[in-house]
């Protein structure tokens, strides 16, 4: 049997209902459905998501791995990558929808130059409204699923971070490591994927905003020069502290309480994060 040309690698955890309408996004591609696989990690299953998956007929491949377990969304993504038998490599979470001519566009592209492929994304909110991210050109700190990537430029990197725990940033480390090793990062600004649900980022969940500030804390201590885009220098901290800490921040009205309240959790556990760092040094 050929090999799929791409493979789609998902990692999912409790989002049963979600998943089985990414499969319907994925029967409805333009490509062939022999050229491309899905490589399926279930991280933990308390939703029945396995036996969902078994009940589905689908006229693609799909593999899948099962952690009794969260294990981390990076730990599944390498675990599913290792299982791909695509050339190429397609990162996208279980709560991204693909348009008809997702995958087909990011083999186009892989065909005319190698390098790594993002297009935009619609962050979809529940009442009816939605954001759109597309942008011309981008760059380490803005890499997020869903991208394209071959599997040999995924692996001479190390894959993604299974040191980092938690929420936040395994996709901006791996867009580093990927730009220092020289790998061109390329814009597809002729597809979008739809993300059901908003940018947690502009959202008040404050405990992945938490989670993210001290995984970035932990990247910049093993990779400083990410500390700039990550907001974790400890000067840039101190000022935004001091904006965000009043009861009322004077950034709530340029940026609303949702995203004051992330961004406050964000500096939060950032800065308990730098504090742990130091007392464990001495």
């Amino acid at each position: 049997m050929k090999s799929p040309t791409i493979s789609v690698i998902t990692v999912t955890r409790n989002r049963r209902d979600l998943l089985l309408r990414k499969l319907k996004s994925l029967s409805e591609q333009t490509m062939f459905p022999e050229q491309f696989e899905l490589v399926l990690c279930i991280n933990g299953d308390e939703e029945g998501t396995l036996e969902a998956i078994k009940q589905v007929s689908t006229p693609f491949a799909i593999k899948l791995i099962t952690f009794p377990e969260n294990r981390g969304v990076s730990a599944g993504r390498n675990a599913c990558a290792r299982l791909a038998k695509g050339q190429l490599l397609y990162f996208s979470d279980d709560d991204c929808l693909l348009r008809q001519e997702n995958l087909q566009t990011h083999v186009h592209a892989h065909a005319g130059k190698a390098g790594v492929y993002q297009g935009g994304i619609r962050w979809h909110h529940r009442d009816g409204r939605y954001r759109d991210l597309r942008p011309q050109r981008f760059q380490y700190w803005n890499l997020h699923t869903d991208f394209s990537i071959s599997a040999t430029q995924f692996w001479e990197v190390g894959g993604f971070p299974e040191w980092l725990g938690g929420y936040g940033h395994e996709d901006v480390l791996l867009g580093f490591k990927l730009r220092e090793a020289g790998y061109p990062l390329v814009a597809l600004t002729s597809v979008v994927t739809d993300h059901i649900g908003p940018d947690p980022t502009m959202t008040a969940q404050v405990d992945k905003a938490s989670s993210a500030g001290s995984n970035a804390v932990e990247i910049a201590k093993r990779y400083p020069k990410t500390a700039f885009r990550l907001g974790v220098k400890p000067w840039m901290l101190t000022i935004k502290w001091f904006l965000l800490s009043p009861p009322i921040s004077p950034l709530v009205f340029l940026l609303g309480t949702d995203k004051v309240a992330y961004e406050k959790a964000y500096c939060e556990g950032a800065i308990a994060k730098w504090k742990e760092i130091h007392s464990d040094r001495s």
